[in-house]
């Protein structure tokens, strides 16, 4: 969806911020990661969450995709859209983003 890639297009153009998720967006399947500068995934996630955005920091029960990532140590922060997600709401999650890095 055009949000998806917005979401995808504004983490990317953020200083501090590192995106894991790939360039095409048939390749994400509807989830960008990403880490937030020198903050854990936790950190960044519960700093998320106190802003009213439900992300989820960690592993994801996929160590092996993070040990090839190089965050194995701090893991990465998910972020999904789904069909009622607005471009409002990825607005506002944009700046929550920004105002971590």
């Amino acid at each position: 969806s055009s949000d998806l890639q917005a979401l995808w297009e504004g983490l990317r153009g953020m200083k501090g911020v590192t995106v894991y998720s790939p360039g095409k967006e048939a390749e994400r399947a509807g989830i960008v990661s990403f880490n937030v500068a020198d903050l854990s995934s936790a950190q960044a996630a519960d700093a998320l969450a106190a802003r009213g955005f439900s992300v989820r920091g960690g592993l994801h029960c996929a160590p092996e995709a993070h040990r090839f990532l190089g965050t194995l140590r701090r893991g990465a922060v998910r972020a999904s859209l789904g069909h009622a997600n607005t471009f409002e709401e990825v607005e506002a999650f944009l700046e929550a983003v920004r105002s971590l890095s």
